[in-house]
C-alpha cells in the first residue's frame, strides 16, 4: 500500500513466502516512507521485521533501510543507501541482494552501504 500526502509517501507491506518442497516459510512486514524534499532530492526510510517458521528455526530479523537520492533527469538518479540488519542470537544476519557464498555475516549483525546510479526505462 502507498499513501501520498503532498511531499510524503507512506508505505506498508506484508508478505508470506513459502517453499513447497521443504515447507519453509518467511513472514515479512515493512513500514516506511519517502519525503520528496524538493524536485531533485528525496529521503526514504523503512523498517522490516522478518520471521521464519519452525523449518527455519523460528529465526527472526529486524532491518532498517535509509536512502538519499538526487535526480539527474526524469530517467536517472544517483543515491546513497545504508542498511542495517540484526537477527536473533542463533542466526547470522544476511541482507537480501548479496549473492556470494561468504555474504552472510559471521554474527547476528550486518550493515552495508551503497552508492549507485539508477536508470528507469
Amino acid at each position: 500500500m502507498h499513501y501520498a500526502f503532498e511531499k510524503v509517501t507512506a508505505i506498508a507491506l506484508f508478505t508470506k513466502t513459502s517453499n513447497r518442497s521443504n515447507k519453509a516459510s518467511v513472514y515479512a512486514a515493512e513500514i516506511g516512507g519517502k519525503w520528496q524534499i524538493d524536485p531533485k532530492w528525496a529521503l526514504g526510510a523503512s523498517y522490516n521485521y522478518m520471521k521464519g517458521n519452525a523449518q527455519l528455526n523460528k529465526n527472526h530479523a529486524h532491518q532498517i533501510n535509509s536512502t538519499l537520492s538526487y535526480s539527474l533527469s526524469k530517467r536517472t538518479l544517483v543515491y546513497v543507501q545504508q542498511i542495517y540488519q540484526r537477527t536473533n542470537k542463533d542466526a547470522r544476519a544476511s541482507i537480501n541482494g548479496l549473492f556470494g557464498p561468504d555474504d552472510a555475516s559471521s554474527s547476528r549483525n550486518q550493515s552495508i552501504s551503497r552508492i549507485g546510479i539508477q536508470t528507469f526505462f
